[in-house]
């Protein structure tokens, strides 16, 4: 199972257009329903946002999903500086994450 941790932070003109575009890839995550994945972004007044992902082996990659492609087009625009990723473990969760230990 891979278990990340993404953030950046947006430039202020484009944090909008960022929640809007992942509010795309949510769209196609309930419209297909896809098993073995998790996923949770959160958003920070000051623009910055964190993306949690959790994937099982085998399941669908966020990047087989069009609204995923189209949020990552142009990246790295909106960002202010590259986003950084973390392979990470839950140590625990209630109610944000199943499954989480």
């Amino acid at each position: 199972m891979k278990q990340i941790l993404v953030t950046y932070t947006t430039k202020p003109e484009f944090s909008d257009e960022n929640a809007y575009l992942i509010c795309d890839v949510f769209s196609e995550l309930y419209l297909r329903s896809p098993e073995g994945i998790a996923y949770l972004v959160l958003r920070r007044d000051d623009g910055t946002f964190l993306h949690l992902f959790r994937q099982e082996d085998g399941a669908l990659a966020l990047s087989d999903l069009e609204a995923f492609r189209a949020f990552q087009k142009n990246a790295r625009e909106r960002c202010r500086e590259r986003p950084v990723v973390t392979d990470i473990t839950i140590v625990g969760s209630y109610g944000v994450v199943s499954n989480a230990v």
